[in-house]
């Protein structure tokens, strides 16, 4: 919201001193009435109810439902949206006002395209066949890429057999066959980082690399490896991860994310009793050093959400045993 009312004022509203959220709605309405906007609301499902059933795909808050309500009610401008889920919202608005167009798979011609610029070689011929065994899934090619690049020297011929049998819904589960080739060829301390990484719901600071990667976990020497290494070393591995589109980093934010599918394949593949320990480090964290008046409302939306997250699983952990 803040992100959005900042560029429909272009600059002369300043969110953060406007503390309720209808009244940044009812001004983001005022603006996009006078003007035409081309607005880009990217990777929406964050703002949408995850959870199977009826409510699957709307949005959690209703001022975000309000807002959707009136952009497709607008005759001026465009909203681009960008989700992994259905707008269950605009379900009324379905070929008036909204379009929705599904996105599964790249086209031959984009996908050879993608893979010539990400560095990878070898004859169309064999980059067609491994784009169709992938079934031109966006996130699995660019991934290949990565690991071809960084194993193989680019060659398309290295491409991990892995072939893509199942639906969308499903999809996490061919994906996770690539990421486990990849894991395979980790070195120990990329793992070890993508596991941690992986408990992080809301995006990793630089600060959360210094207090949780590279401090002693208590109870166990699981990140030995990140804890000794020299800092030069330990920015490589993050550069290297980037790199391969393995996470990435939002300059804006100043915040490292990774794909939904990446997280969940390492948080699912990490060791419990371990990842009990980590969830308790990162809580510990949230409630030691960070600032207890945060500068930003989103940085406080973070800290509550991790410290919330990690509280749950180890509570749960101990009545479960």
């Amino acid at each position: 919201m803040n992100g959005l009312l900042r560029y429909v004022s272009q600059g002369r509203i300043e969110p953060e001193t406007i503390k309720s959220t209808w009244e940044k709605i009812d001004r983001i309405k005022e603006y996009v009435h006078q003007g035409t906007y081309l607005i880009i609301l990217d990777g929406l499902e964050q703002m949408q109810k995850s959870a199977s059933g009826d409510e699957f795909g709307k949005m959690i808050h209703r001022e975000c439902t309000e807002l959707l309500h009136y952009l497709a009610d607008v005759s001026k401008g465009l909203c681009l949206v960008t989700t992994r889920y259905p707008l269950k919202d605009l379900d009324e608005w379905h070929e008036r006002s909204y379009k929705k167009r599904s996105l599964i798979e790249l086209s031959i011609p984009d996908s050879l395209l993608m893979l010539k610029r990400r560095g990878v070689k070898g004859s169309e011929e064999d980059m067609t066949e491994v784009i169709n065994r992938y079934k031109g899934h966006a996130l699995s090619l660019t991934s290949v890429a990565g690991y071809l690049n960084r194993y193989y020297d680019g060659d398309i011929k290295q491409a991990p057999e892995v072939e893509f049998i199942l639906g969308d819904k499903d999809r996490f589960k061919d994906v996770n066959k690539l990421l486990s080739k990849y894991a395979e060829k980790m070195s120990e301390s990329e793992r070890i980082f993508l596991y941690i990484f992986s408990l992080f719901r809301q995006g990793v600071t630089e600060n959360d690399f210094a207090i949780v990667f590279r401090h002693e976990i208590e109870d166990t020497k699981f990140n030995d490896v990140l804890v000794k290494m020299s800092e030069l070393d330990f920015r490589d591995r993050i550069d290297g991860l980037v790199d391969w589109r393995l996470i990435s980093y939002d300059k804006t934010k100043k915040l490292y994310t990774t794909h939904p599918l990446i997280k969940g394949y390492f948080e699912s593949d990490f060791d419990e009793k371990i990842k009990k320990l980590c969830h308790k480090r990162i809580y510990q964290y949230f409630g030691e050093y960070v600032p207890e008046q945060p500068e930003t409302l989103e940085e406080m939306r973070r800290i509550c959400s991790e410290k919330s997250i990690c509280r749950r699983v180890i509570m749960w952990k101990r009545e479960s045993g």
